[in-house]
């Protein structure tokens, strides 16, 4: 089973992103169906009331959210990583919202975020977004690919 990666390398990165706004990496997709196992985020300032959520494109620039998880406080001035299952499907998107605290981002030379004020991320929520163009968060999602059906049977039988 292949490794799988939704958004960005958390980093120390150039500004940071302030809170109370629900925020997605737009271009960093995931590579595979399965289940995203650990989050690594860069907080600036520690954040407050953190979740984190996969979505995904229904139209235009309305995103929907597939699943979420409530981390709470994340320790500010280096890469945590977290713990978390979270459904994924290929070409997936990663998103954050955190009541208090900064998330470290960049303002150009990436792929770009949508955001959304207020706290989007709740399973099956869909809403319309902004993008930034050129931006990137700290956030970046990684996992394990689920076995085909195929596979499945094979393995068993």
């Amino acid at each position: 089973m292949a490794e799988i990666i939704v958004g960005m390398e958390a980093s120390h990165r150039g500004d940071s992103f302030q809170d109370s706004t629900t925020i997605v990496n737009k271009l960093a997709v995931a590579n595979a169906d399965g289940i995203i196992t650990s989050v690594q985020l860069w907080a600036e300032v520690s954040l407050v009331g953190c979740k984190v959520g996969i979505c995904y494109l229904t139209t235009g620039s309305n995103l929907k959210w597939r699943s979420a998880v409530t981390l709470g406080a994340i320790a500010a001035g280096s890469m945590q990583t977290k713990t978390v299952s979270l459904a994924v499907v290929t070409g997936d998107l990663i998103g954050i919202y955190f009541s208090d605290g900064t998330l470290s981002r960049d303002f150009s030379g990436f792929g770009d975020i949508w955001y959304d004020n207020g706290d989007q991320l709740t399973v099956g929520n869909e809403t319309t977004y902004t993008s930034m163009t050129g931006d990137a968060l700290s956030l970046k999602g990684i996992g394990a690919e689920l076995a085909s059906a195929r596979q499945r049977a094979f393995i068993i039988g």
